[in-house]
């Protein structure tokens, strides 16, 4: 049986977040997630101002500066039929500049390298971070949360009992339907895939610094990756998109 006082389920940002906000201010917390490890896809970018705030009251601001994956306020949004598209419609940068609202700037680091330096953060503090473990079953009253968790690798399960649970198990978990949490509206609108790959071009269009482009002819974005090495990364759109025409050709980024 292990005691905590929250039962944090889910170690994507927001779980990670919230253990790494829970160990700082000495709250015992057990954080349990499925999957082996941390993201292994660049997933998020963008972090807001007052997410940066966050990470700044940790002392993590000078870290995850360090470990930029991209700059959100040195490219500017753009829109296109393709990247050969010679009439391209450009809008500002993805945030602002913010100094005049906040003591830290936004702030540009892929999920997949943004998520360890929380769980290094989380765990150096003292919270209890489980990966490779999912969440059996769980019942609460009153006074407290019993919960049933089970190590996928070795098959040997632990009881837990908390006084508190925070669900952070993502749009694809089940804690959702398990809690009898309805929702409204019109439900899923479409499926989205991400293709990552490696291209010499230059993350410009026409000469200009692009943060991602939303392209018409592919019902997609194009977004570039990491700052320090040049290439483009990623391209998410859906799963019954039209047959893009010419997206690139030789020289069209000068």
């Amino acid at each position: 049986m292990t005691n905590t006082t929250v039962l944090v389920v889910g170690g994507g940002l927001n779980g990670l977040t919230a253990a790494a906000l829970l160990a700082h201010n000495d709250i015992p917390c057990v954080l349990v997630e499925r999957h082996p490890d941390t993201s292994i896809q660049y997933k998020f970018a963008g972090i807001s101002p007052r997410s940066m705030e966050i990470f700044r009251s940790l002392g993590l601001e000078e870290e995850i500066r360090a470990n930029r994956t991209g700059d959100q306020q040195a490219g500017a949004i753009a829109r296109a039929r393709n990247l050969t598209d010679p009439e391209i419609q450009w809008g500002g940068p993805a945030w602002p500049d913010a100094s005049a609202l906040s003591p830290t700037q936004p702030a540009t680091c892929d999920q997949h390298v943004l998520e360890p330096i929380l769980r290094r953060y989380a765990e150096r503090n003292g919270a209890d971070i489980r990966f490779s473990t999912e969440l059996v079953a769980f019942e609460q009253d009153e006074n407290v949360v019993r919960a049933e968790i089970r190590d996928i690798a070795t098959g040997v399960k632990d009881a837990i009992s908390a006084d508190y649970l925070i669900v952070a198990d993502g749009a694809n978990g089940s804690m959702r339907e398990r809690l009898e949490i309805s929702r409204s509206g019109a439900g899923g609108l479409q499926h989205w895939i991400n293709v990552v790959f490696d291209t010499d071009m230059p993350p410009t269009i026409g000469g200009k610094r692009f943060t991602s482009c939303f392209v018409t002819d592919l019902n997609g974005t194009f977004r570039p990756g990491r700052v320090d090495d040049g290439f483009w990364r990623s391209n998410t759109f859906p799963k019954r998109a039209r047959n893009p025409r010419i997206l690139m050709k030789p020289g069209a980024g000068n």
